[in-house]
């Protein structure tokens, strides 16, 4: 799976011109990977538009918690689910960060977007100063056991997991550079993630699980990710807002994964 994060970035001339030239991608390599795109809410008719009848998903960055209220400024998941979104980004460290979001409230949404026919892709990932003093696998499993709790695993087998090394992502103040975390190290990380998941629920549940990576993945380093065995995925943001480079780490993955 490759899924280009837009969050607050790009017009509508642009996104006009990303799906033109996305849509100029071999047969071979849209059958091997689901690509799926999450603009900002004020476009996603227009992207509705532009990828109707085409291989491309949509989904949302967000989603409140409850269905409809007195809540000024949110979105439901009901609401985006008539609309046309599949999937849903959940627990995004910027979320957490900016806006307070708990794994108690990752909870609630992962919840409704079940509810409402939506994939959740639920984020977790360490800081700086929690990998620095060894924690990283810590922190996992007290997010991933947080934010799944309640849940049985009918609905685990629905859920995508995004690891997200906080200090990894690109926007990050503690990666000024833009370094990824090494292909290695991500999939130490995902086996883990997935044996989390089989201790809990059961193996078969675990193998069906899909386990995404997001963090300063570009077309030079997407390779080493793509041939990673646990690694399903990449959940792109900055390099995602041009067309070029989004093409290239599609490539990449659909022929390394092939």
């Amino acid at each position: 799976m490759v899924m280009a994060n837009w969050k607050m970035n790009i017009s509508r001339r642009e996104i006009d011109r990303f799906f033109e030239r996305l849509k100029a991608l071999p047969d071979d390599v849209v059958n091997a990977v689901d690509i799926v795109v999450f603009p900002p809410f004020v476009y996603m008719a227009q992207t509705l538009n532009l990828i109707k009848d085409s291989f491309i998903k949509l989904g949302v960055q967000n989603i409140f918690y409850e269905e409809r209220g007195a809540f000024t400024g949110e979105v439901s998941g009901q609401m985006v689910s008539e609309v046309g979104a599949q999937y849903v980004i959940l627990g995004h460290s910027e979320r957490r960060k900016y806006f307070g979001e708990s794994d108690e409230v990752v909870n609630k949404k992962i919840k409704i977007s079940l509810k409402n026919h939506l994939i959740p892709i639920v984020c977790i990932g360490e800081n700086l100063d929690q990998k620095n003093q060894g924690l990283t696998k810590k922190v996992i499993k007290d997010q991933l056991m947080t934010t799944t709790q309640d849940l049985n695993g009918y609905e685990i087998k629905k859920i995508l997991v995004a690891y997200e090394p906080i200090w990894a992502i690109s926007t990050s103040e503690d990666n000024k550079e833009g370094k990824a975390d090494s292909p290695e190290e991500v999939q130490v990380i995902h086996r883990y993630i997935k044996k989390l998941i089989g201790n809990c629920y059961s193996e078969d549940i675990a193998k069906h699980t899909k386990v995404i990576y997001g963090g300063s993945v570009n077309p030079e380093n997407v390779a080493g990710f793509a041939k990673m065995f646990d690694i399903d995925g990449v959940l792109v943001g900055s390099a995602s807002l041009s067309p070029f480079k989004f093409m290239k780490i599609i490539e990449e993955f659909a022929y390394k994964k092939s």
